[in-house]
């Protein structure tokens, strides 16, 4: 048979791929990258034929790679990560090479100044433009030498981003906790204890075995009544990939002194700048100082929300002891249910993932003319996933989406859309949703946490900013934005959730299809500003951690000086509301910052930033109205469609009528007038 990894946009590539087909497709789309580079340079036309090879030049790389990538993410596959460890350093030293190509630099740039080229505008002159500035900013115009220093800091970055990786989930994997008796799971909600019970079962373990599956460990730490094991499970969560073997604390330090190194190279003063020069905040010091003044905006309530915690703690539970990290969810969670008569157990009888979904891409198709059709005849990898096809107004096939949800052995914990392929104009651009949302439980349904329902529209609005794109130039299309905007189309569709009008459509019995109570409705909305400067502290601390180690901290320090776990722990304790364990190092397993050569490196602060632009967004679709269908179209295609042809902050005037201000947000969060 072919090989799908070599038939770009193949969705037979979705099936449990063999790893015997990896790397002679790797080999195979390096040569191809190889030889339209060759065809570029020794061309004398500057036409549009060169424009189009230009931008699809690691289009088969991309793909091929991509998929290995994604299948590896999502499989306990362990010849597949083989093949991918051996595929790694062969791609990142192409893509390396060519992001600092001093004679594909000097030939785009001859384009740019011939006759055709000069006359380029819009997208196709954007395009032209930001390729020449990435080859400078990435070394094209160093020399020989540094050049190729550059290379390999950017080859080693994209080994130690697969290492970090695969040491998490193996680390995560590897532990677990059995406990016998009632105890050990008093308080915890059925679906949990059952999942123990399973695991215990199927490790031919008697009791209940616990691991470090993301849900369960929410669950635990937000219901579970036996303190010593929500300590435990605390600990070991956030000491993932500390220690041992699997220790990532090395490997953070050395990313951090290669960005370091990579910057100054460039002429920048550290990463944060390097990288904040293409986002909306163009500068390292602009994104600080978004990060502190946030902060300080809520800094004040999040302590009184804390002396508030502790009140309730020793008035109505009794609790004498000091509030530790592993007590603050629990008691929290016990403080929501009494003060709001919430219960988030409640609210999961009545989000039945398979009703969420399907309400979700109904959603979808009301506001951007976006039509989802669940297929069974395309390859999956696994059995829980789902496969649509998505249509616009005029039944054309934007895209196809592969939906893997649920938590299992072998996957990379968190939730995550890739556009795995963008697509040349007529075809279906391709993507994955994945998360690790609450397990399946009978009939392969499982009942959401609320939260779980923002993430799927989180994700989903990230799926429509790739599939809803009519860029012509795969390079400036569908999420290829600046990173501060990124998560605004996504995170703005979380805001349906909130609203009591969608969650009456959401709301339905898992079992016996009755309609959410509006009593729960309105429970539920009650919560929403419930502890919220807490919650923004948390993530601003990570902001913090994430700013500090790439434009304060010197991994080379004097005798190594402090370690970047300690000084990131010291940084979230400033964030915590209480102290953090002696072997607390979160960021050991902080995929988003270590994962990848860049990622979200320098960069973490874009979820707040981009919460300030969706908020303005979201007062505006208000006046409009939320089902509005008209506005939703415009959005499509001002927001959406877009891609990085236009940008960000205009994007942002063209909508608002001006810049974006936090009032929104501040609003919403119950902390501003």
């Amino acid at each position: 048979m072919n090989n799908p990894l070599l038939l770009a946009g193949s969705p037979l590539a979705f099936a449990h791929l063999e790893a015997s087909l990896v790397a002679p497709a790797i080999d195979a789309a390096l040569a191809d990258v190889h030889e339209k580079r060759a065809a570029l340079l020794a061309s004398a036309d500057n036409d549009a034929p060169f424009l189009n090879t230009l931008d699809r030049l690691t289009d088969q790389l991309d793909w091929a790679y991509g998929v290995v990538s994604h299948l590896e993410s999502v499989l306990p596959d362990p010849n597949l990560r083989e093949s991918l460890g051996k595929a790694q350093p062969k791609a990142s030293a192409v893509w390396a090479a060519l992001a600092s190509d001093k004679l594909l630099y000097d030939r785009i740039l001859a384009f740019r100044t011939s006759p055709f080229g000069a006359s380029l505008t819009g997208v196709e002159g954007r395009f032209i433009d930001k390729t020449l500035d990435g080859l400078r900013r990435s070394g094209a115009a160093l020399s020989d030498d540094e050049r190729s220093r550059l290379q390999a800091i950017d080859v080693r970055l994209g080994e130690v981003g697969l290492r970090f990786s695969q040491h998490v989930v193996d680390d995560a994997d590897a532990w677990h906790l059995t406990l016998t008796g009632e105890d050990a799971v008093r308080g915890l909600p059925a679906t949990y204890v059952n999942m123990t019970l399973k695991a215990g079962e199927k490790a031919e373990q008697a009791g209940y075995r616990f691991t470090l599956s993301a849900p369960l460990v929410s669950a635990v730490l937000s219901y579970g009544e036996h303190r010593p094991l929500r300590e435990a499970i605390h600990r070991a969560w956030n000491a993932r990939a500390s220690e041992g073997a699997r220790d990532n604390g090395p490997l953070v330090r050395e990313m951090l002194a290669l960005r370091r190194e990579k910057a100054r190279l460039l002429g920048f003063n550290d990463f944060a700048d390097l990288v904040a020069v293409e986002r909306m905040a163009k500068t390292g010091a602009r994104a600080h100082e978004f990060v502190r003044g946030m902060r300080h905006d809520v800094e004040a309530q999040a302590r009184k929300e804390h002396e508030d915690l502790m009140a309730f703690a020793a008035e109505k539970l009794g609790f004498t002891q000091t509030i530790e990290a592993w007590d603050v969810a629990f008691i929290a969670e016990k403080l929501r249910a009494e003060r709001y008569a919430f219960d988030e157990e409640l609210l999961r009888d009545y989000l039945p993932s398979d009703h969420v979904v399907t309400t979700i891409c109904a959603l979808i198709a009301e506001l951007f003319g976006l039509r989802f059709v669940l297929c069974t005849d395309l390859p999956k990898w696994h059995e829980a996933v789902q496969v649509f096809r998505i249509f616009d107004e005029q039944d054309t096939e934007r895209g196809i989406v592969w939906v893997d949800l649920f938590p299992r052995e072998g996957k990379r914990d968190g939730a995550w859309m890739d556009g795995l392929r963008f697509a040349a104009p007529g075809q279906p651009h391709l993507a994955v949703v994945c998360g690790n949302m609450s397990p399946l439980e009978e009939g392969g349904i499982a009942r959401l946490q609320h939260r779980d329902m923002e993430t799927i529209l989180h994700e989903f609005g990230h799926l429509m900013h790739h599939v809803a794109s009519t860029v012509r130039i795969a390079s400036l299309g569908g999420t290829r934005v600046a990173e501060d905007f990124v998560e605004v189309p996504s995170q703005f569709l979380e805001n349906w959730g909130w609203e009591p009008i969608f969650l009456r459509r959401l709301g339905k019995h898992w079992k016996t299809g009755e309609a959410i109570p509006e009593t729960l409705i309105e429970a539920l909305l009650r919560t929403r500003t419930f502890r919220s400067a807490t919650a923004a502290m948390r993530q601003l601390g990570f902001g913090e951690v994430d700013m500090s180690l790439h434009r304060e901290f010197d991994p080379d320090g004097e005798g190594g000086g402090e370690g970047p776990v300690a000084r990131a722990r010291a940084i979230l304790e400033e964030h915590s509301p209480t102290k953090l364990a002696p072997e607390h190092a979160m960021i050991a397993s902080f995929h988003h910052l270590f994962g990848s050569p860049v990622g979200y490196a320098a960069g973490y602060y874009v979820y707040k930033w981009a919460e300030v632009i969706e908020a303005d967004f979201f007062d505006r679709v208000r006046e409009e109205g939320i089902f509005n269908g008209a506005f939703g179209r415009t959005l499509r295609d001002q927001v959406y469609a877009v891609g990085n042809a236009v940008d960000a902050n205009e994007i942002v005037r063209q909508v608002l009528g001006r810049d974006a201000d936090a009032a929104a947000l501040l609003r919403r969060s119950g902390l501003g007038a």
